[in-house]
């Protein structure tokens, strides 16, 4: 029997929209980066926005941050603990109710082909001063990404680690170049009420998007709404 090399198992990697984004997102059949998506709602930080429009990559295929689809690789994705203690109050609060989380199924693949796209793996918030960007193969997931840290459900619960190298390295991301086609992909839409899961499994039968759905209580922050 042949065996499997560690280095190329199944991973999972987790991007958040708004509810209001996915009609877009199915009839384009293509999860779009920053620079080619036309949100309806968009809830990002705009500084942070800006800075990843101007983050040049060394890797190929090159670019910049925003032509990368971003996909964490923590399943309780620390996009939710930042709204759930975000004190800015120039920023409207925004519900996780209204959020889609779409889990990515891959094989790694040793071109860091996901779906047919090039992609690059980053070590941590690939905004921070530290970090290590590669082609996302699966010798540089294994490399790159700390699995203690992603695994874990705080920072005291990885020996010797401090808490902000945690939270930073809890944002390592696959970036997928030009957007990620959804056809063929293995997806999995989660949200967390009964009503958005009735808008979601209506659009994806609109579009005749073939992928399952389902509440996922455990992907979202439960000490915010």
């Amino acid at each position: 029997m042949a065996t499997i090399s560690k280095s190329s198992k199944t991973r999972s990697a987790y991007h958040v929209t708004h509810l209001d984004n996915l009609e877009g997102v199915c009839r384009e059949r293509t999860l779009l980066p920053a620079n080619l998506a036309n949100p309806v709602t968009n809830f990002a930080d705009s500084e942070i926005k800006r800075k990843r429009r101007e983050f040049k990559l060394g890797v190929e295929p090159f670019g910049v941050l925003a032509d990368y689809t971003p996909f964490y690789f923590a399943s309780t994705t620390p996009f939710f603990f930042h709204i759930a203690n975000d004190q800015n109050s120039q920023r409207p609060a925004t519900r996780q109710a209204h959020f889609v989380i779409i889990r990515l199924n891959f094989d790694p693949h040793p071109d860091a082909l996901i779906n047919g796209s090039p992609s690059i793996v980053t070590s941590a918030h690939p905004l921070s001063s530290e970090v290590q960007i590669a082609k996302a193969s699966p010798e540089n997931i294994n490399k790159l990404i700390n699995w203690q840290v992603i695994g874990s459900k705080t920072p005291w619960d990885v020996k010797g680690m401090f808490e902000e190298e945690w939270r930073l390295r809890r944002q390592a991301e696959l970036l997928v170049f030009g957007g990620l086609k959804l056809d063929g992909a293995d997806i999995k839409l989660f949200v967390r009420s009964d009503a958005a899961l009735e808008k979601v499994d209506k659009i994806l039968d609109e579009f005749r998007i073939e992928c399952e759905s389902a509440i996922g209580e455990r992907y979202f922050n439960h000490h915010h709404p």
